[in-house]
């Protein structure tokens, strides 16, 4: 059986690639989206971390959707596992540039071209480390003295890092003190609440043209609890429940549907 015709999708429903008129606006993407919006105004770092699938990446790219790219030059990097010279590489292919082969050439490469954008072109680069836990300390430190400008008593660009809570570890280090010290905005987020998961999955639902009900209040706690909040792992449950619900030509979906879809995932 078609699931979308089974249940009368327009598309369907908790895939990565289904994009919606408004995203769903949890505490967290409220929260999240408020403090981009401050930092595009004040510039510097912005720390924002929080449990793997809790929809960190994707509040970012909402965020960058909506700048104007005449004014933000948005540099994204989630190849954060290498050196630090390959790191300063990926930032000078970000910004345009054939990067210098000596280090201390393509620092000054890159701080050049940060300084030149925001004063000369009044654009703000925007760089997005994603995955930021896995950065290495040496990144870290040249990160610093990049966004050193005008002997430190400027901010040029926006820095965006992205990653899991443990990153918050990380930069509480004694050696990252300088950097930690530059953070304008910290945010950790809590991930989906039990109390929003109804409301996320009629949203989601009503996004994809279905105003009638399709899972049991007690399959959506279920899967919630499954999820633990995660919003990732809570769709592909969802996603899975659809399939063998529309098999077994089941209106609405209940729990025990949502506990085979649980199988089939950890499966996977």
């Amino acid at each position: 059986m078609d699931v979308k015709t089974f249940y009368g999708f327009s598309k369907m429903p908790f895939r990565k690639e289904t994009t919606y008129t408004k995203p769903f606006e949890s505490e967290d993407v409220a929260n999240m989206t408020d403090r981009l919006k401050y930092l595009k105004t004040i510039k510097g770092i912005g720390v924002f971390t929080g449990p793997p699938g809790s929809g960190k990446t994707s509040i970012v790219r909402d965020y960058v959707n909506k700048l104007n790219r005449s004014l933000y030059h948005v540099i994204y990097i989630a190849m954060t596992t290498v050196t630090a010279t390959e790191f300063l590489r990926q930032v000078a292919y970000g910004l345009g540039l054939e990067p210098k082969n000596r280090k201390c050439d393509l620092f000054k490469q890159i701080h050049e071209t940060i300084e030149s954008l925001s004063v000369d072109r009044k654009v703000t680069p925007v760089l997005i480390l994603d995955e930021a836990q896995y950065l290495h300390n040496a990144i870290l430190h040249d990160i610093k003295m990049l966004l050193n400008f005008d002997f430190d008593s400027k901010n040029r660009m926006i820095l965006i890092f992205v990653g899991e809570s443990g990153f918050n570890g990380i930069l509480g280090k004694r050696v990252h003190d300088a950097l930690r010290q530059r953070v304008v905005i910290n945010y950790d987020m809590q991930g989906l609440q039990k109390k929003e998961a109804e409301a996320y999955v009629k949203h989601c639902l009503k996004e994809c043209g279905c105003r009638e009900p399709v899972f049991s209040p007690e399959a959506i706690n279920a899967a919630w609890e499954i999820g633990n909040g995660s919003v990732r792992r809570m769709n592909n449950i969802l996603e899975k429940a659809l399939i063998e619900g529309a098999n077994r030509k089941e209106k609405p979906i209940g729990t025990d549907t949502i506990l085979m879809a649980q199988q089939e995932v950890e499966l996977g």
